[in-house]
Formats: structure tokens, C-alpha cells, sequence
């Protein structure tokens, strides 16, 4: 449903479902849970488009240092995200 809401162009709405998803997530597994990774950066991608670049940064580096510890920090995510998607809040304004 959430990504329904994104793609739709619904981000504030999108924001509110993967938000809950993610604190549901975090109660019933705990807040080292690998797929918390991919909550933290959707709603980290899900800010940018709202303008909260700082948020947004924010969600990019946390995803980044879950990685890290859970992939390692040659793992090609990580090095993907230390190269390319940390710097996404700081590099890249919505117009």
C-alpha cells in the first residue's frame, strides 16, 4: 500500500503508512533488524521529496551505518550508499 501511495505521488500519506510500518518493525524485532535498512531509506527518499532535507540526510546516514554493521564495510551496498546516497540530502534540491 505505501509504495502505491508514493508512486501516486502521495508522500505525506506515504510518509504516515512507512513510518507506523517501521515502528511496528522496530516493536515486534527489534532496532537492529537488517530490514530496517530499507524502511529507514525509503522514508529517508520519502523526506527529500517533501522538502526535509535534514530529515532526509538524516535517514540516509542511519540506513548507511546499519549497513555498515550489518553488511560490512566493503559489502557493495555500503559502498554504493558511502559513495553515492549519503550524499543525497546535501547534493540534490527537488525543483
Amino acid at each position: 500500500m505505501t509504495t502505491a501511495l508514493r508512486d501516486a505521488g502521495c508522500y505525506e500519506e506515504h510518509y504516515t503508512e512507512a513510518a507506523a510500518a517501521r515502528d511496528d518493525l522496530i516493536r515486534d524485532l527489534g532496532e537492529d533488524h537488517p530490514d530496517l535498512v530499507a524502511y529507514h531509506q525509503d522514508l529517508a527518499a520519502t523526506s527529500w521529496w517533501l522538502g526535509r532535507m535534514d530529515e532526509a540526510e538524516t535517514g540516509f546516514l542511519k540506513a548507511l551505518r546499519m549497513r555498515r554493521r550489518i553488511s560490512g564495510e566493503e559489502h557493495e551496498s555500503t559502498h554504493w550508499w558511502r559513495t553515492r546516497g549519503a550524499c543525497w540530502g546535501r547534493s540534490i534540491r527537488p525543483r
